[in-house]
């Protein structure tokens, strides 16, 4: 079996040190040897810090997640598992006032002192922001307790919200600035449900709203909210399950519906959301009563264990019960179970964004950019050059601009055979090159394929909304029609269907060849890649520079045609096939 440098160095070392215990053992060390001893005592010692140095990391890494974990019981433990790094933290509750149809009090013209929240919250969601405002007390007010009214928000704030989420392409530079920051939103509420939709692609439960006939009075809702499970990842649930989800008034069979989502903001990577949604009045209560439940702690020390603790515990939790009313605003639940995933036996659904920490706290080199990986790909994507060669030199000249010191780094439009691109559909990617021969014969039948289905449908428009600043990259947010992308990703797996035959299993070589097959869950365009270090001065600039950059709206670029590729090297080097498809006339 090969060995590391590292463990051949060991060896030599070893070797060494035994020869001269051979030595001293037999007699045979003289006076002049004294100054090989000397090297021998520095070597052996080289030997042992070699040795012992990948043990001492492990412990580090045991430590540091051991002093993580919260061992406190009781209200603390919840801020400390969902602790935002630490940072400021924005409360948002649902505007009752607007579902009302009256005045807001937020659009009344009268002094504000520093000191006083004006708020007017529902009812139902009263107990939880009484919560998260205790809990969350020290990051909402942060340094200067004068600041505390502008860290609560109601949803009236968001007043684009329906152009918003209606629109095809979605201008994030239109929603306020506390959208970038660190939040908890507290209901089944606009913000929520901007926050969601911008993760469908991540997450395993999402809102599902049915409209109904009023309930013997028009106080009763004409909508029903439900939750909707639709698996990411191989997450699975039991069948019955699908319909405990489901919000039900009748008598005899009510059930109540909540959940608890952890997840990165998607106007701000560098920041997270906590979401307490509960479907309806009653949801809202049932997430309550769990909130008190001892049950809610064992469950949320099991998110936090089973995380990365390099990462955010990222997850969703979801809860559901019978109840009834047992006077006016006070619910009875009978009992309070959560929804099991049944992949992994586990009380939550955990999300993962990226395989690494998105942090700023350090910077590090893509090692890739010095030594390119062989490897094998094959991806569908949108080349910006190739459908607008004008805004693609616009953005180029942005980052030379206004981060003029990135110039020494792997700027992908540079450097990368294929320029900036957005990847819409991965089919296969494997490291080393086992599967290229192989791979060249596939990608002709899966183009050939692509060819047919994708020139049915239209051009659309990509709308390039903000840029974000990584641990190892910078990358461009990019937005598309939500039915085009449906459309892509259904042509894309119909044609994997098509090429592998319907085998159902991977026991042929197509089948072990397309092992990726999804849409990534964020869409985006790499700009640039670290190769070099950062001086700390262009540390602080480049955080400086991730206050704004969500907000940037760089512009949107027709899109009429698409790239298939295959590659052999990383990062996104070495095109050995490339096939250009035109989509049909918008």
């Amino acid at each position: 079996m090969k060995k590391t440098p590292t463990e051949l160095i060991q060896n030599v070392l070893l070797s060494v040190v035994c020869g001269v215990i051979l030595n001293v053992v037999t007699n045979q060390l003289t006076s002049a040897s004294i100054t090989a001893v000397i090297t021998i005592i520095a070597a052996l010692l080289i030997f042992l810090f070699l040795t012992l140095f990948p043990v001492w990391e492990s412990l580090k890494n045991l430590f540091d997640r051991l002093k993580r974990t919260p061992r406190v019981k009781g209200k603390a433990t919840f801020p400390q598992i969902f602790d935002f790094n630490h940072e400021p933290v924005h409360l948002v509750y649902t505007c009752r006032a607007r579902i009302d149809k009256i005045p807001c009090p937020t659009e009344y013209e009268f002094p504000q002192s520093p000191k006083i929240v004006q708020q007017h919250i529902a009812l139902d969601e009263f107990y939880t922001q009484a919560m998260m405002a205790e809990w969350y007390f020290p990051q909402l007010i942060g340094d200067k307790r004068a600041v505390t009214p502008y860290r609560f928000h109601c949803t009236n704030q968001v007043d684009v919200w329906e152009e918003y989420s209606k629109s095809e392409l979605r201008d994030r530079s239109t929603l306020p600035e506390f959208m970038s920051e660190n939040l908890v939103i507290i209901g089944e509420n606009s913000i929520a449900n901007i926050i969601l939709d911008e993760h469908h692609r991540l997450i395993d439960f999402s809102k599902d709203m049915i409209e109904i006939a009023p309930y013997r009075s028009d106080e009763k809702p004409k909508v029903q909210i439900n939750l909707k499970f639709h698996p990411r990842k191989n997450n699975t649930i039991e069948p019955h399950a699908h319909t405990q989800i489901l919000t039900s008034f009748t008598e005899g069979s009510q059930n109540a519906v909540a959940m608890l989502c952890y997840l990165p903001n998607p106007f701000n990577l560098q920041k997270n959301v906590l979401i307490l949604f509960g479907c309806h009045r009653v949801g809202q209560y049932l997430l309550e009563a769990w909130l008190r439940d001892p049950q809610s702690e064992r469950a949320l020390r099991k998110l936090f264990r089973r995380h990365n603790f390099a990462d955010q515990p990222y997850g969703q939790i979801v809860m559901f019960s019978p109840y009834k009313y047992a006077a006016e605003e006070q619910v009875s639940f009978e009992k309070i179970q959560l929804v099991q995933n049944t992949h992994n036996k586990l009380p939550f659904f955990p999300i993962q964004l990226s395989a690494q920490a998105i942090s700023q706290n350090n910077f590090k080199l893509d090692q890739r950019t010095k030594t390119p990986q062989r490897m094998v790909d094959i991806s569908l994507l949108v080349s910006l050059a190739d459908n607008d060669a004008t805004l693609t030199k616009s953005i180029e000249t942005f980052f030379k601009q206004n981060l003029p010191f990135l110039d020494g780094q792997y700027l992908e439009s540079n450097v990368a055979e294929i320029g900036l691109h957005v990847t819409l559909y991965e089919f296969a990617t494997h490291l080393g090159d086992e599967q290229n021969a192989f791979a060249n014969d596939q990608y002709k039948l899966l183009a050939g394929v692509l060819q047919d289905s994708l020139k049915a449908i239209p051009g659309t428009t990509m709308g390039i909304t903000g840029y974000e600043i990584l641990p190892t990259n910078i990358i461009l947010h990019v937005d598309f029609p939500r039915t085009f992308i449906s459309q892509i990703q259904e042509a894309c797996q119909q044609a994997v269907q098509s090429v592998r035959g319907n085998a159902q299993n991977a026991t042929t070589p197509a089948d072990k060849l397309f092992n990726i097959n999804h849409m990534p869950a964020l869409l985006h365009c790499t700009a640039i890649r670290y190769r070099t270090e950062f001086s700390e001065e262009n540390q602080e600039k480049l955080r400086a520079a991730a206050q704004t950059s969500s907000r940037h709206h760089f512009g949107n670029m027709d899109i009429d045609q698409l790239s298939l590729m295959l590659v052999t090297k990383q990062p996104y080097q070495n095109v050995q096939q490339k096939d250009k498809i035109d989509l049909a006339t918008k």
